[in-house]
């Protein structure tokens, strides 16, 4: 089996003449498949809950995954940088579908994207959206459970040998034939659960393989685990190392001379979009200009960082500073003790709402306070009290783009969001 490096992207029809049938592409890089799609969900009864098949597509696969295209000879196209590991566990699962990889092709990083996509685009000029792409309403628990772990299928997430970090068991579960199962509750624009946590799973865990997201009720997930059984073995996190006395001090020494008293920008996320998670780029942003990043922050992603703050903050001269990894957590507890955190900003946010909602709909504060909670995606609002600084940080986003969208439908948006809410109830 040989691997070649494709540099430029070829034409997609002669591909298919070549090749046979692409058996493993984007459905989404057709605009009429989503509008298909779009339409079919909404004859389901939970609109949220689906799953995707197409006889022309013996695997659909997320749109950022390694694998490009994958055709019924054999030949399979993939990124340069796939992972040798996903591309073997995507040859064990094409094997016990009865289409076994012959021939691996890399392609260049330049060239992927547009291969993966008219590859998508030609699959379904052949094959209509409109016949060929199937939207299934999620099985019954009980039969989804049993079908979903029949012939052997492993729940990976659970595994003791393959060491993933327990967090992700609360909203999502993938399975050693590719399956990929997520809460609704994370689906994009559906509430206050950050949907990204997806994609952060599999930026993560390049070695396994993502066919299309299924979305599932909560409780789906809990009953994977429940059934994982003896195979589910809950992680320890890993210790941090205790900095040193001398560590510390020379952390407050450089917090006290360039940061005390200067507002961060970075409590809430300074973009609009929610995308400069300090979780994420492991980073603190002053109004003086000093960036203060993890040193162990790839250089791509530190890059990244500034780049974008460079946009938002174009008159500000920034200055990066790289620190040890405990700096970023300990300078945030320090900046918290002078302004306020994020889950104050949005406690606040939604007692404003609650306020509007009082006098609005003339009732009780207290009612008012539950009736803000849901109407913003909580269950009620004991739930909202209960959020970290993470949470806090992408609802204070959500709250941003719900003021845009309503502001678009010349609304204010308490009264956007009460619509929404008495519409889903």
């Amino acid at each position: 089996m040989s691997d070649n490096l494709l540099t430029k992207v070829p034409d997609i029809e002669q591909l298919i003449t070549e090749h046979g049938d692409c058996v493993l592409y984007d459905i989404y890089a057709d605009l009429e498949a989503l509008s298909i799609i779009g339409k079919k969900c909404a004859l389901l009864p939970d609109k949220t809950c689906f799953r995707i098949t197409s006889p022309s597509a013996r695997f659909i696969t997320e749109k950022n995954n390694r694998l490009l295209a994958f055709f019924g000879d054999g030949t399979l196209y993939h990124s340069e940088f796939a992972d040798e590991r996903m591309l073997d566990r995507f040859a064990q699962i094409a094997a016990a579908k009865g289409f076994p990889v012959k021939q691996k092709i890399a392609v260049e990083i330049g060239c992927s994207f547009m291969l993966c996509k008219e590859a998508g685009k030609a699959m379904a000029r052949k094959y209509p959206p409109a016949d060929n792409l199937v939207v299934l309403a999620t099985a019954k628990k009980e039969q989804f459970i049993r079908e979903i772990f029949a012939d052997g299928n492993i729940c990976l997430t659970a595994a003791a040998n393959e060491n993933i970090d327990a967090e992700y068991r609360d909203c999502l579960a993938l399975f050693s034939d590719g399956r990929f199962i997520v809460s609704k509750n994370y689906a994009p624009n559906n509430g206050i659960n950050d949907h990204r946590v997806v994609n952060r799973f599999m930026s993560q865990y390049p070695q396994y393989v993502y066919l299309m997201v299924e979305y599932v009720p909560d409780d789906y997930i809990k009953a994977i685990y429940c059934r994982a059984g003896a195979d589910f073995v809950p992680q320890k996190a890993p210790e941090q190392p205790v900095p040193s006395a001398e560590e510390t001090e020379r952390m407050y020494g450089f917090y006290n001379e360039k940061l005390k008293d200067i507002a961060c920008l970075s409590v809430t996320t300074p973009d609009d979009r929610g995308t400069l998670l300090p979780e994420e780029y492991r980073y603190a942003f002053f109004k003086n200009g000093i960036l203060i990043v993890d040193k162990t922050l790839s250089e791509g992603k530190r890059q990244v960082l500034k780049e974008e703050l460079h946009k938002l903050f174009p008159d500000l001269a920034i200055h990066t500073y790289r620190v040890p990894s405990f700096w970023i957590d300990k300078i945030y507890k320090a900046v918290l003790k002078v302004q306020k955190s994020a889950k104050q900003i949005y406690m606040e946010m939604l007692k404003q709402k609650a306020r509007k909602l009082k006098k609005m709909l003339d009732i009780p504060h207290h009612e008012a306070l539950e009736l803000a909670a849901k109407i913003s995606g909580w269950n009620n609002w004991k739930q909202v009290t209960t959020i970290d600084e993470s949470r806090a940080r992408y609802v204070i986003t959500i709250e941003k783009q719900n003021k845009n969208i309503a502001a678009e439908l010349n609304l204010n948006q308490v009264e956007y969001e009460y619509q929404e809410y008495v519409k889903k109830h």
